[in-house]
């Protein structure tokens, strides 16, 4: 039998798909899998291929191998801009003195942008208190103005 044999694709891609599994399994214990375990999976599975690749010499995998590539790089532009965005939005929260923990620990507010608690002033949640108030009046005034137009 061949080494380009059709048999052997089939012997071979069945491994890998049991080789996947198992690394899905052991990387994620049930559940879904983040998008690292989803890179992890892949470049072993590229590493796989391209093994393979050198005993068989086939273009058929080299054209995987490239695809698998691909769908790493992407995935990694991806997680770095999600990473990113969650970053400025925490900042943002931050700023705008987000209550992340209510039993008075230290990671309650001000926990993404390092200034800490001992930022947060009796002037500071007086003004938070006073901005609240306003979002209500104007959130009762909004509901108001806009009832008529809704009927």
């Amino acid at each position: 039998m061949s080494i380009k044999s059709p048999i052997v694709y089939k012997v071979l891609d069945f491994f890998l798909k049991k080789i996947e599994l198992f690394l899905r399994k052991k990387h994620n214990a049930g559940g879904e899998l983040s998008v690292y375990s989803e890179l992890y999976i892949l470049t072993k599975r590229a590493d796989l291929l391209l093994k393979a690749l050198e005993i068989t010499g086939t273009p058929d995998l080299r054209i995987e191998i490239a695809k698998l590539q691909e769908k790493c790089k992407n995935q990694a532009k991806e997680l770095t801009h999600l990473n990113n965005t969650l970053r400025c939005k925490n900042i943002a929260l931050d700023a705008y003195h987000h209550v992340w923990c209510n039993g008075g620990c230290h990671s309650g507010v001000h926990r993404y942008d390092k200034l800490g608690p001992d930022t947060v002033t009796q002037e500071i949640v007086d003004t938070a208190i006073r901005n609240t108030d306003r979002l209500k009046t104007w959130f009762a005034n909004w509901q108001y103005k806009t009832k008529d137009k809704k009927v």
